[in-house]
Order: structure tokens, then C-alpha cells, then sequence
């Protein structure tokens, strides 16, 4: 009886998942063993756990093997849970491999919802024998100032959440009070000492679209005692940088940035930036260049992914107008080598600028310029510079610098 049970919800959820308006749930898309190795599915033996509350089981389901996955159009196996509003809101796995037992509590899944939005993590690592994981903070029962004060750590969640439970999120989210390895803590939950005051910081901040050279002097005091007294935890660097490039203090920010690890990347385009502003143009290149490398794979997986072309143009742009150098045989193969369709707007968009960028260079070796030349390069200049400050290649407000 149990079997069946735990099959017809697992059969909703993937129902649900497959059409519009309904959705809910959550898809485990791979397990992997500690030490980061693909598991064959046929070797775990799962239990879903029903719960009222974390850690605490109201009832149990052992799942047959066969039962254990829903099968995507792909036809890859993955671990489902059904939607909370047909289960219950928090949910548990006990996963048996290799003569080890662990347990993962899911709290806040996804429900049914309009949209038909599954929500999926890509990994589950077999590294803890308990692990927590709350898929959002209590955003319903929060008003919109006290909901405001979260936009931070809203931002550091969405990053990781959706990579699943590995050791990587947990150092990640367990700072932020959205992942415990012990269910001890788990039903003794407390906000980090520094919460509070962190939250407040980032409103005050967020209050004003400008701010005084004293309010970001006292913003940089107040998360530098934060971070001396509780440590560079990733909230704090990821405010302390705002506040140092926002305030124009780019060797500072540089310095901040540059001792940080590769997993602040979000930062790679304002410490470009900075170091054009204090004249490091070949470590902006660099950097440039750097992240276009890690882009490519996703530009030829993903149609719509354009972060690819955007790393390519600013270290050509760079090249041209910060450096002085001709860009002429890059630029060219670069733009051979995209394959963009003038017939879709965003595309059309892209290779506009690129156009621009090219027009540009050769203006820039050419001794002597017409007037509708000197005007032509002063239009595309401004263009070019907006793409390069503000990151925006699909913008739809430029000037149209080469009309007849």
C-alpha cells in the first residue's frame, strides 16, 4: 500500500511538471558519491519522507527502484519530489549507497503554481550524513521593508540554490542560514549574530539611488567592523566591493578584488572596468579575455546566452580605445566566427555594435577626418562607451550612427 502511494505521487508531481498550471515539486537531476563521482541510480535505495516540520517524520515510503526517478523527454533519470501542496511542504530523501545512509530535509518545496514551474537542483553529493536544505527564506510571512532587507542574501541564494547540495553550496548557503548539517540546529534555528545589523546596512544603503562621500564613508566602516569582528564572510564582500567601485575608490576595490577567490566573478566586469580607470589595460584584457574563454561552451549550448560576445567586445574595445591599437584582423575573425542572424532583433542589435566598433578602429588610424566622419565617431564613440560602462549590448536606445 505504501508503494502505491508514494508511486501516484510521484507520478503527479510528474504530471504536474509536464503541463502549464501545474508544475511544483523538485527535480534531483544527478547524485554524485563524496568524492564527486556519477552514481549509477539502479545502486541507491531511496525512502521519501513525509515531515510536519524539519526533522520531524509523520510518515516514511520505502520506493521501489523503478519508481525512484521520473524519466525527463531526454530520457535521463532524476529523483522527484512531489509538490508540497500534495505531500507536504517539507520533505525528506534517505538514500542507502554502498552500505551508508544519508538524509536530506527539503523545506518550502515548490507547490503547484500558474506558471507550471518545476523547481530543479543539477547536483545531491553524498558528503554528510544530514543536510537541510531550505529552498527560500519565509518570504510570505515577511512585509516589504523587513522582505527588502534580504536583497543580498536573495542574491547569494538564487546563485547557489539551484546547484543543488554539494559541498560547495553548503559552505555557501550555511552562512546564510539556508543549509544545516545537523538537525539539532535544524529545529533550534537562531539568525546569525551579525544578521540584523547586516540587513539594516543593506537598507539604509538601497534607501537612495545617490550617495554622499560621508554615507559611503560610514558604510565602509560599518562592514568593515562586521568583517573584523566576524570575519570576510561573502555578504560582507560582496557589499564592501559595491561600496568601494560605486564611490569611484578603484585601486582599492582592485586590491580588495584581486584577493578574493574565483567564485566572486560576478565582480569580473566592474574590476575590468576599474582597471581601465587606473590604466591596468593589460590586466583588463587579460580578464576580459579570460571570462570569454569561459563563456564560449555556453554561447554554442545555449541560443540566448550572449555573455560570450559581451567579454569579446570589451577586450576589443579596450584594445582600440583605451590602448590605441588596432583590432582590425581580431575584430573581423571574431565577427566571422558568431554566426548571428540579421534577421532576429537581438542579433541584429549585437552586430551593429560590432559595426560600430569597426568603423571606429578605422577612424581611429585615419590622419585626417571629414566633418560627418569627426561626427560619425563622436555618435559611435558614445555607443560603444555605453555598451562598455553599463554592459548593456542589447539595449535599445542607441543612436543610430550610420544612418546616410
Amino acid at each position: 500500500m505504501r508503494n502505491i502511494i508514494v508511486f501516484i505521487l510521484l507520478f503527479l508531481s510528474a504530471q504536474f511538471a509536464a503541463q502549464p498550471g501545474g508544475g511544483g515539486g523538485l527535480r534531483v537531476l544527478n547524485v554524485y558519491d563524496e568524492h564527486k563521482r556519477s552514481i549509477d541510480v539502479e545502486q541507491l535505495k531511496i525512502k521519501l519522507l513525509k515531515l510536519d516540520r524539519v526533522a520531524n517524520i509523520v510518515a516514511e515510503y520505502d520506493v521501489p527502484s523503478e519508481d525512484d526517478f521520473y524519466v525527463g523527454r531526454d530520457g535521463k533519470k532524476m529523483i522527484a519530489l512531489p509538490p508540497s501542496d500534495y505531500f507536504s511542504n517539507t520533505q525528506g530523501l534517505v538514500i542507502t549507497y554502498k552500505n551508508k545512509t544519508y538524509r536530506f530535509d527539503f523545506e518550502g518545496v515548490r507547490g503547484t503554481n500558474g506558471a507550471g514551474r518545476v523547481e530543479e537542483i543539477d547536483s545531491l553529493v553524498l558528503f554528510k550524513p544530514y543536510i537541510l536544505s531550505k529552498r527560500s527564506y519565509d518570504y510570505q510571512s515577511l512585509g516589504r521593508e523587513e522582505f527588502n532587507k534580504y536583497y543580498i542574501l536573495r542574491e547569494i541564494a538564487d546563485k547557489y540554490l539551484s546547484w543543488g547540495v554539494t559541498p560547495e553550496t553548503y559552505k555557501h548557503l550555511s552562512v546564510i542560514d539556508l543549509m544545516y548539517d545537523s538537525p539539532k540546529y535544524a529545529n533550534n534555528r537562531k539568525p546569525k549574530p551579525w544578521m540584523e545589523s547586516f540587513k539594516q546596512l543593506n537598507v539604509d544603503y538601497r534607501d537612495s539611488n545617490t550617495h554622499s562621500k560621508e554615507e559611503y564613508a560610514d558604510y565602509l566602516k560599518r562592514i568593515d567592523e562586521m568583517i573584523s569582528k566576524y570575519g570576510d564572510l561573502e555578504p560582507f564582500a560582496i557589499l564592501k566591493m559595491r561600496f568601494l567601485y560605486e564611490e569611484a575608490h578603484y585601486k582599492e576595490f582592485i586590491s580588495y578584488y584581486e584577493k578574493k577567490p574565483a567564485g566572486y566573478g560576478d565582480f569580473s566586469e566592474e574590476a575590468m572596468r576599474a582597471y581601465c580607470y587606473i590604466k591596468e589595460y593589460d590586466k583588463a584584457i587579460a580578464l576580459a579575455k579570460q571570462r570569454t574563454s569561459e563563456e564560449k561552451e555556453k554561447f554554442k549550448k545555449y541560443n540566448m546566452e550572449y555573455d560570450y560576445v559581451l567579454y569579446s567586445f570589451y577586450w576589443l574595445f579596450i584594445k582600440s580605445y583605451y590602448k590605441n591599437e588596432s583590432i582590425k584582423n581580431e575584430l573581423e575573425s571574431f565577427v566571422s566566427g558568431i554566426d548571428l542572424d540579421k534577421d532576429d532583433r537581438n542579433d541584429l542589435t549585437i552586430l551593429k555594435r560590432f559595426e560600430e566598433l569597426k568603423r571606429y578602429d578605422s577612424y581611429r588610424e585615419k590622419k585626417k577626418l571629414t566633418d560627418k566622419e569627426k561626427e560619425q565617431k563622436k555618435c559611435m564613440e558614445a555607443n560603444l562607451l555605453k555598451v562598455f560602462k553599463k554592459g548593456c549590448i542589447l539595449c535599445n536606445d542607441f543612436e543610430d550612427c550610420l544612418k546616410d
